[in-house]
């Protein structure tokens, strides 16, 4: 039985890659890696899926991402030397990239944001395949060196691949202590560490507080945040004390979104996860991506990083036809859509 190797990095790569592993485990063997960082580590849990811990996230600073980027470098090195994998999938890990590379082992790099050049400059490079979105034109890639045909595509919004057949659990609404008769408005904060956003964005703050105060102000609504960091954690709920639903520990955001009135996202995985499964859905975010524009241009997502507040309210007190409209758009493109991970199982053949 071949040895498919999977790095997950991030929450998203914990969506996508967690039902990939579950489709291929009867047929391949499977190695997952992870690293050390919150969020993640209770995603995985949370799901039941068993990976090792391989190094740490390296904050903000470019000094502590290079540290920790060599030394997970180093001990993915051992690991991978001993476990000698046949292939490696990864959503552009530069330390696997880099081992793979090192080793000989095809890396089939999932990629859906080339506009993170920093990783994409780390990975794509290194990669034997690049599997990504219709919607990113092949030559998006010649500038990392990467030709055509080496590019596989999907024709989807990546979080298809784990929103297909998707039902929501209610139990996230009582586990979040969500009043009932009240609008759900939800938050998600920006990737502050992301090398992508620096010197973009406030690391002691974030983009969404405004827009929370303001909203606060004019609406009586569940408001519920989801941090990504620790830091930001502790500085919103610090600010907001007490007065919204600060979550402090990895939750079914699926689902959430799905009960949700509107969500309000300074990131990429939420928003496309959040129109998809047709919640009105402003973006603040302050960068730019394919993907993003794509789903804006389909009316899937308003972008607003001005006036997001006064987009909402608009929205909470509209007759409700927005939000039908927008169901209707979402079911209709996710019926449409290709299933991502049906395309990354054909990259994986082509290896095992």
């Amino acid at each position: 039985m071949k040895k498919v190797w999977i790095d997950i990095l991030r929450a998203k790569q914990v969506m996508m890659f967690g039902r990939l592993a579950d489709e291929i485990s009867g047929e391949h063997e499977l190695l997952i890696t992870t690293r050390e960082y919150k969020e993640t580590n209770e995603l995985l849990k949370l799901k039941g899926i068993d990976a090792k811990v391989v190094g740490r996230h390296g904050g903000g600073s470019l000094e502590g991402k290079l540290d920790a980027g060599i030394a997970r470098m180093n001990e993915l090195n051992k690991l991978v030397q001993k476990e000698r994998p046949d292939v490696l999938v990864s959503l552009s890990s530069p330390e696997a990239a880099r081992v793979a590379f090192g080793l000989k082992i095809p890396h089939i790099c999932v990629n859906d944001i080339p506009e993170s050049e920093a990783v994409t400059k780390l990975t794509a490079p290194l990669s034997t395949l690049i599997v990504a979105p219709l919607l990113i034109p092949k030559s998006a890639w010649l500038k990392y060196g990467v030709p055509a045909e080496k590019v596989m595509q999907y024709n989807a919004l990546d979080p298809v691949a784990w929103l297909k057949g998707f039902k929501p659990n209610e139990k996230v609404v009582s586990e979040l202590k969500i009043k009932k008769g009240k609008p759900i408005i939800t938050f998600r904060t920006e990737e502050v560490f992301a090398a992508y956003l620096s010197g973009k964005v406030n690391e002691k703050s974030s983009v969404v507080l405004p827009v929370i105060n303001e909203l606060m102000e004019k609406v009586d609504a569940n408001f519920v945040v989801l941090p990504r960091y620790k830091e930001q954690e502790e500085i919103i709920s610090k600010s907001l004390n007490g007065s919204a639903i600060v979550a402090h520990h990895a939750i079914d955001g699926p689902s959430l979104l799905s009960y949700s009135d509107i969500f309000i996202g300074s990131g990429g995985t939420m928003t496309l996860e959040a129109a998809l499964l047709g919640t009105p859905t402003i973006s603040c975010r302050p960068f730019s991506t394919m993907y993003e524009d794509y789903a804006i241009k389909e009316g899937l997502v308003i972008k607003a990083e001005k006036n997001a507040a006064a987009k909402a309210e608009e929205i909470l007190n509209g007759d409700g036809k927005y939000k039908q409209e927008l169901k209707k758009k979402a079911d209709k493109l996710m019926k449409e859509m290709d299933d991502p991970n049906q395309i990354i199982k054909t990259a994986i053949k082509k290896f095992v």
